[in-house]
């Protein structure tokens, strides 16, 4: 074991031990260790066990999720719970009247973020990941009472401020702990090596994520290999943009993508392209030479 990376462990087990207590007047069950199938919350199960405190994982069912990665939790993982929603991903995009954008996440808003309020959650987010992780912190408090807010910090700093902060923590509210937030790729990668950890099938194909399937938040490289490998979930996105489309017409409203087939709005939207520039590209190829 390198001896950064001990230090990391090191670290990451003493933030879970000291949020116990915490964790402990919320659930009697301790943390809910949010599990997705992917290296991040395989590393958070493993820290969680090491660490001796008390908590159960749960798996947020999005119906919109690799089958490899479900039979994964299902094999290697038994003990994590595995949570069904109230509603399916293709009935919420019906309800919204439009598909989920990078800049639109309505449906991990609702399929995964507001679910297990008023509790200790622990997840595996990195802030190596992605810009706007850069941001997150080892301790937050996620406020809901008209849009979701942070109260971010390091360990030492919540522990200045948890009578002011954590009680204050009620209905939909909900205390987040990111026990691996300054942890790297390879951290992650060296730590299930060495600890000879299982990982999903997807890693080995190529995949970097094994989140939802057409996923705004993948890469356009993985999306396309989504694209090719999960022809029949392809085909359901076009059958939903269809139908939204419908909809629309249905209650009086206006077909935002008015020329455009079903199939050419799902690439626009694989794509991450904007329907009016495609919309006005197309109008173009259509001005006849004189």
């Amino acid at each position: 074991m390198r001896h950064d990376l001990q230090l990391k462990i090191d670290r990451s087990i003493h933030i879970l031990q000291k949020m116990e207590k915490v964790a402990l007047r919320y659930r009697d069950f301790g943390f809910i260790g949010a599990f997705s199938g992917g290296k991040d919350s395989q590393v958070i199960r493993q820290l969680l066990n090491m660490a001796g405190v008390k908590h159960i994982m749960k798996y947020q069912w999005t119906t919109i999720d690799p089958p490899e990665v479900v039979w994964f939790i299902q094999k290697e993982y038994p003990d994590v719970i595995i949570e069904h929603p109230n509603e399916t991903f293709w009935h919420l995009c019906l309800r919204h009247g439009l598909l989920p954008t990078q800049y639109k996440r309505f449906c991990c808003r609702e399929l995964k973020e507001s679910k297990d309020s008023h509790c200790v959650t622990v997840t595996g987010v990195r802030a190596a990941e992605s810009p706007k992780r850069k941001i997150r912190q080892e301790v937050e408090i996620q406020t809901r009472r008209r849009h979701p807010e942070y109260v971010r910090g390091t360990l030492d700093q919540f522990n200045m401020y948890k009578e002011t902060h954590v009680d204050c923590i009620s209905g939909k509210d909900k205390l987040i702990v990111n026990p691996i937030i300054d942890w790297t790729e390879e951290d992650v990668w060296d730590f299930l090596h060495y600890m000879d950890l299982p990982s999903c099938e997807l890693y080995d194909r190529g995949y970097n994520r094994v989140g939802c399937l057409f996923c705004p938040m993948a890469s356009r490289r993985s999306l396309h290999m989504m694209e090719h490998d999960y022809p029949k979930y392809r085909q359901a996105f076009i059958r939903l943009i269809h139908r939204i489309r419908e909809k629309r017409l249905e209650k009086g409203g206006y077909d935002i993508y008015q020329s455009l087939t079903d199939e050419e709005v799902f690439t626009a939207w694989l794509n991450k392209q904007s329907i009016a520039k495609v919309l006005a590209d197309k109008c173009q190829t259509c001005i006849p030479f004189k």
